[in-house]
């Protein structure tokens, strides 16, 4: 994987130091015209094939947010994850006074901030891109490099094309403009996928009052059948995770936190026709990790095609977690 330059300017996330104090970014960027294809290569991360930047992706999502510092620099970049959330914690949530502030400061920086509703029914304001496992590899303009072809992601899809045309691809602001460009190529991220794939998946949560705040911490467990798609190549993988989530409440909008969680992992997912165990673990117990976000993965590839006939589950899972707030969730087989 190459070394890039930093796109991203400090100035920019120390603006947000309170809810009143944002910039008026909105939603738009300028365009600016890219010289040549090494040029535009030096702003993003560029990785030789899938199993390198898939690597990449699972050790990015492992790292605690002092690890993946220092990993960025180290590597001299700075992702579009880590520039969400350091916009997003440094709002000072306490001096927020309406849901109508937290409405404006959404829509003003709809580049860093978005609302979600869970499957509780209940709304969450959260970074962009939060659940995107790429958070920590994609660029600002949310784009990298596998082999000889250039990504970007654009809402819900993802658009590529070979290498040469990487300047129009930056240029590129929503998927209408390439609907029809037969130098492009879309792939939904978020396709329903059919009846006959599987999966097996655990969620739930559990909710402490301290004081007049509300916390929540959310525990989620999953194994399934995904496909990643390059140009002229499928491929069938079993991903095997897990994520641990702290919250806040304030007005009614469920915020992330960090707060001190001690967890421990332990997943065994296989399937029945190729009988591949893969192992999920923390290696350990009481971690009491500072942070909001906790989560870790297995990628495991299964087939050179696609197929919905490697069906995973748990041949055995344990999974706890506990926040400096009392929150606590279990899930055991």
């Amino acid at each position: 994987m190459s070394r890039i330059k930093s796109f991203a300017s400090v100035a920019m996330i120390a603006l947000a130091t309170t809810v009143l104090t944002v910039f008026n970014s909105g939603c738009s960027k300028d365009k600016e015209l890219v010289p040549d294809v090494e040029t535009a290569k030096t702003e993003m991360l560029v990785f030789k094939d899938y199993e390198e930047y898939a690597q990449a992706v699972s050790k990015t999502n492992s790292m605690t947010e002092c690890e993946l510092v220092e990993y960025e620099q180290s590597m001299g970049y700075k992702s579009f994850g880590r520039v969400c959330d350091e916009f997003y914690y440094s709002i000072n949530i306490n001096k927020i006074k309406s849901i109508e502030d937290i409405h404006q400061m959404v829509e003003v920086n709809c580049k860093y901030l978005t609302f979600h509703t869970d499957y509780t029914g209940e709304t969450y304001c959260l970074p962009q891109e939060f659940d995107n496992e790429a958070r920590f590899v994609i660029n600002e303009e949310k784009m990298y490099v596998i082999g000889n072809y250039a990504y970007k992601k654009l809402d819900r899809v993802l658009v590529s094309s070979e290498i040469q045309n990487i300047a129009q691809l930056k240029q590129i602001e929503n998927v209408g403009e390439v609907q029809n460009n037969p130098l492009f190529k879309i792939q939904e991220i978020d396709k329903e996928k059919p009846n006959t794939s599987k999966k097996e998946q655990y969620e739930d949560h559990d909710d402490e009052w301290v004081g007049n705040k509300k916390y929540r911490i959310k525990l989620f467990i999953q194994t399934e059948i995904f496909h990643y798609t390059l140009p002229g190549k499928v491929e069938t993988h079993r991903e095997t995770e897990y994520r641990i989530t702290n919250y806040l409440r304030r007005l009614g909008v469920w915020f992330q936190t960090k707060l001190y969680t001690d967890y421990e992992i332990h997943l065994i997912s296989i399937d029945d026709r190729s009988n591949e165990e893969r192992v999920v673990t923390t290696d350990g117990l009481n971690k009491n990790v500072y942070g909001a976000v906790h989560r870790g993965d297995d990628k495991y590839k299964q087939s050179d095609a696609l197929t919905w006939d490697y069906k995973p589950y748990f041949s055995y899972y344990y999974a706890h977690a506990k926040n400096s707030m009392g929150c606590e969730k279990t899930f055991q087989q």
